[in-house]
């Protein structure tokens, strides 16, 4: 029975690491360890390191992953520092990224790939008005307590993904 139990609790650890995981980054890990996989940012922002009211710091870091040469970046990092090192927080990405989720959604999955793979997410559509033209959009947010993740879909396609916790408590153990 024990091992089953072992087994039952593996398998929940698993899956909990892997809503927490975009492309090859899992939230909490080290800006060391982003660096080995992703190597030093293209760009930090521009303030530096920002402290924050619950004493932590805050960083975000940008890189250029087969992007195109009209956008600055594709990839947005945010990190915080809690007193045990730069952690990842937050992770956005825009087109021409490659990354997906644990279920297989990634930028330029259709909104049915989206509404089959989260059937429970919750879903806003509102329309972005650019240069006279009306673009309408649907936001699905998937996840329980702070720890979201936010899927854009415009025409059809995911246009943007977005995990992480907007700077609220870390989804992550701070020794």
């Amino acid at each position: 029975a024990a091992d089953s139990t072992d087994g039952a609790a593996e398998t929940q650890t698993a899956r909990k690491n892997a809503a927490l995981t975009l492309g090859p980054l899992t939230l909490g890990m080290s800006g060391d360890d982003i660096q080995e996989i992703l190597g030093a940012p293209d760009l930090e922002s521009n303030s530096g390191p920002v402290e924050e009211t619950d004493g932590s710091l805050r960083v975000c870091w940008f890189y250029q992953i087969n992007n195109t040469p009209d956008l600055l970046y594709s990839v947005k990092l945010d990190l915080a520092d809690f007193g045990d090192g730069w952690r990842l927080d937050e992770v956005t990405v825009w087109p021409n990224v490659e990354w997906k989720t644990a279920e297989g959604i990634g930028i330029g999955s259709t909104e049915d790939e989206v509404r089959a793979a989260y059937p429970d997410a919750e879903t806003k559509d509102s329309t972005l008005v650019q240069d006279d033209v009306e673009i309408p959009r649907t936001f699905f947010t998937i996840g329980e307590g702070r720890t979201k993740l936010r899927i854009m879909v415009r025409d059809g396609k995911v246009a943007y993904l977005n995990l992480g916790t907007f700077f609220e408590e870390p989804p992550f153990e701070v020794e």
